[in-house]
């Protein structure tokens, strides 16, 4: 990267805070960054003051810390140009032009007239066939996904829509990446629509776009209309071909909350094959004055979610699926006298959240990730409120970065042989007097025997037992960290600006940091690089010293 000139005047951005952690400093751009500094930055970030030139500083700068002219020019120049790059001064050319050279590629949907890119596939037949077979035919191509619970929100007008297209001698196309044995959402009459089963990853024309997507295509191949992006156009879309009115506002009362009531609301494009269950069906439980869809895999399961929640279940298609539960080992299993090996299932849209060999867990994790979405976490006075991957290892707790359920297919048994167990719930506190983590009991309303009971002998060295509410010595914070190095150990400065971002219900950065900067001077901090499951565990075991 080219560096400063010595004539160039750097300007402060205006707005930039500055705070003292420890013997560092952090530059505050509000909520956008937090660039940490030592003695030298915070000492030339007040000398920059958009009347001093970059040469200015250099003289100043090797008089003031008796340096020799070439090392005050490469520390001034490198931390002018750091600022430069990140936006917190102006005024420096060349690093300006650098950054706004780099080009974004962006990806632009088609519009009306453009011809419609081909996508070849396979019918549950297995027979292959390509869209660009229908040419000569108008037809709705509709972006689907069995997981997807926006496209379960809308199958049921869908599927009755399908007649009418017909008879206005459109061909719908329902394109989906799941096999023939997982396509339970998709509308079932086959006689009236085609299927295209696609490989994960090959989206077409449809590129970009999440499920349910819609294109009306012409005869001649080329975009009819506008694309339909989520649930609520794709149904206008297709009544418009249908020749169907919207219903009417008063035909359709709100008769309960949805948790998936998002205009335009759509899921992204599966990057992985859901897990191979065969879904039994969809209960709608009411809660809190909410419908929820949550599919279950067998009779067995829908009853535990009915005791569970102690509600009758309704009928109510728009609420979707928001969940979906599979319980293989329960007390209520056939044959559950001895320990099993079974794994119970919380999914959402085709990605588990949770397996586990506890059944328990699997219901606590549904009831906190419901609470999250109808009862947020409240914020608490003298705690901090952070959305981070809580991690017991012995008697002490470590947090760790969010959405570790990514990596859950083998994380899990990997940590658990080194003593380390994930707790389930996306939110919990830090209690900033006792030094303690906090995980908050289930708000959500339910029959707390249920979890109490439902769990088998489990004996298994690839699963330790579930970490329940409570509070936990906290003993670090981890987050991922781009680095040489596997572990980087964090000065508190450098900990509290690579966490603020993880805190919830502080309106202030400032506040936030300072709080985070006397946290950090008792607890370590560290940050982890890895490219696999079995490197993340030797980063982690490594920062806790587990050896």
């Amino acid at each position: 990267m080219s560096s400063s000139s010595d004539q160039e005047v750097p300007s402060p951005k205006p707005g930039i805070a500055v705070i003292g952690i420890g013997d560092q400093a952090l530059l505050v751009d509000g909520w956008t960054s937090a660039t940490v500094t030592g003695h030298l930055g915070a000492w030339l970030w007040v000398g920059i003051d958009g009347t001093t030139s970059v040469g200015q500083l250099i003289d100043d700068t090797a008089c003031t810390f008796n340096l020799d002219q070439d090392t005050a020019r490469v520390q001034v120049t490198h931390f002018v140009d750091q600022l430069s790059t990140s936006g917190l001064v102006q005024g420096i050319g060349t690093v300006e032009a650098e950054r706004e050279a780099l080009e974004l590629r962006v990806i632009t949907p088609p519009t009306i007239g453009d011809l419609v890119g081909d996508l070849e596939g396979r019918d549950e037949a297995g027979n292959r066939w390509a869209l660009s077979d229908l040419r000569g035919n108008q037809m709705l191509a509709v972006y689907w996904s069995p997981h997807c619970g926006y496209c379960a929100t809308i199958e049921e007008e869908l599927q009755g829509l399908l007649g009418k297209l017909a008879a206005n001698d459109i061909t719908t196309a329902i394109v989906s990446t799941s096999s023939p044995s997982n396509l339970h959402s998709a509308p079932d009459d086959t006689d009236r629509y085609r299927l295209l089963l696609v490989p994960i990853g090959s989206p077409g024309p449809f590129l970009g776009f999440g499920t349910p997507c819609a294109l009306h295509i012409g005869a001649d191949g080329r975009l009819a209309d506008e694309p339909a992006h989520g649930n609520l156009k794709v149904l206008e879309l297709a009544r418009k071909l249908a020749g169907v009115p919207a219903p009417a506002a008063e035909a359709r009362p709100q008769r309960a909350l949805y948790l998936l009531n998002t205009e335009g609301g759509s899921c992204a494009p599966a990057s992985k094959p859901g897990p191979t269950i065969e879904w039994a069906g969809r209960r709608i439980i009411p809660i809190e004055g909410y419908h929820v869809g949550l599919g279950y895999d067998s009779p067995m399961t829908a009853n535990i979610l009915d005791d569970l929640f102690e509600s009758q279940a309704v009928v109510d298609h728009l609420a979707g699926q928001s969940y979906a539960v599979a319980l293989r080992a329960t007390t209520r299993s056939p044959e559950s006298d001895g320990p099993s090996s079974n794994l119970n299932l919380l999914t959402r849209w085709g990605q588990v959240l949770v397996r586990s060999r506890y059944a328990s867990r699997v219901l606590r994790a549904l009831l906190w990730r419901l609470g999250d979405q109808i009862t947020p976490a409240p914020t608490v006075p003298g705690q901090l409120l952070v959305r981070a991957t809580p991690a017991k290892v012995g008697g002490r707790m470590v947090l760790l970065q969010p959405g570790l359920h990514i990596l859950a297919d083998r994380l899990q048994p990997l940590l658990a042989q080194r003593g380390v167990a994930l707790a389930d719930t996306t939110y919990c506190y830090v209690d900033l007097t006792t030094r303690e983590l906090v995980i908050p009991e289930v708000s959500i309303p339910h029959n707390a025997s249920v979890l109490k009971d439902v769990d088998v002998n489990v004996t298994s060295r690839a699963e330790l037992p579930p970490v329940v509410p409570g509070r936990y010595k906290l003993d670090s914070w981890g987050v991922a960290h781009r680095s040489d190095l596997s572990v980087t150990r964090f000065t508190p400065a450098e900990a509290a600006a690579a966490t603020v971002s993880f805190v919830h219900g502080i309106d202030d950065p400032v506040a936030c940091l300072r709080l985070l900067g006397r946290l950090f001077g008792d607890i370590d901090g560290f940050g982890l690089w890895y490219d696999s499951e079995e490197t993340y565990v030797d980063a982690l075991v490594t920062a806790l010293s587990l050896h």
